[in-house]
């Protein structure tokens, strides 16, 4: 603020200076009109009333036709003097200096912004860890291995906290059950603290939905694996069987023959 207004005293200024020493000589020249050299005097006289006329000009859009009347009574070339000033400081100027303005005040909107989301990202972050604790507690289990049931899942989000944060990820009743099944250990259960960081990675991504298929594409190829290795192990038992007979088979032929 400061700088702008400091830009614009010295533009005006400026401008007073020159206006002002330039219309001297009709002041005084006698030769011109009394009611025009009076009109004259009143807007460029001295200093302080140039720099008045001046920044009137500047903070008043249209107050420059005011002057007009220097184009036909006195030269065009004060006219054009006055032009100059109005397009690079009435217009140019102080458009520059309101897109500063703006884009200033824009940036603290989004730094407000983001303290707001870091403070509320600190509060959900000590909601987690109060639950996680709590559970694990009650179950005796070690940190970060406390499990949740659906019926469990379903007391949670009756909690205020717990459905503003579900409303700031952007995830409905499906959405949490899909997240729910896809951290599923097989037996109904699912940890916790995992439910939460996914729940976070969420709000964080401003609610992007694809952490939910992430986790679910995960636990398919944690499936598959398992189904892998078992079909291996199929086939591993399957060629002993096999094998096994025909060892069996020869070691009778050979004790026959030794008989």
């Amino acid at each position: 603020l400061a700088w702008s207004l400091l830009l614009l005293l010295v533009l005006q200024i400026i401008a007073a200076v020159l206006l002002a020493q330039t219309l001297q000589s009709v002041i005084k020249d006698e030769t011109y009109d009394i009611q025009l050299r009076e009109k004259v005097w009143n807007s460029f006289g001295t200093m302080l009333r140039a720099w008045l006329t001046t920044f009137e000009m500047t903070m008043a859009p249209g107050a420059f036709l005011q002057h007009s009347y220097l184009f036909n009574e006195v030269s065009p070339v004060y006219t054009f003097l006055i032009l100059a000033y109005v397009c690079l400081v009435t217009f140019a100027t102080i458009r520059v200096i309101t897109a500063l303005f703006l884009r200033t005040t824009l940036s603290a909107a989004e730094r407000d912004a983001e303290l707001g989301e870091e403070y509320v990202k600190m509060q959900r972050l000590a909601y987690s860890k109060l639950l996680c604790t709590r559970l694990e507690e009650a179950e005796g289990a070690v940190p970060g291995q406390g499990r949740i049931d659906k019926k469990g899942l379903g007391f949670l989000m009756t909690h205020k906290q717990m459905n503003e944060w579900l409303d700031d990820a952007g995830l409905d009743a499906g959405d949490v059950d899909r997240l729910f099944n896809a951290l599923d250990l097989g037996n109904g259960t699912a940890f916790l603290s995992q439910f939460l960081t996914a729940l976070s990675q969420i709000s964080d991504r401003k609610k992007d939905g694809d952490t939910i298929l992430h986790y679910e594409s995960a636990k398919v190829m944690h499936v598959l694996s398992k189904v892998h290795e078992q079909v291996q192990q199929i086939r591993k038992d399957g060629v002993s069987s096999m094998y096994n007979p025909v060892v069996s088979v020869s070691m009778t032929d050979e004790g026959k023959r030794m008989r």
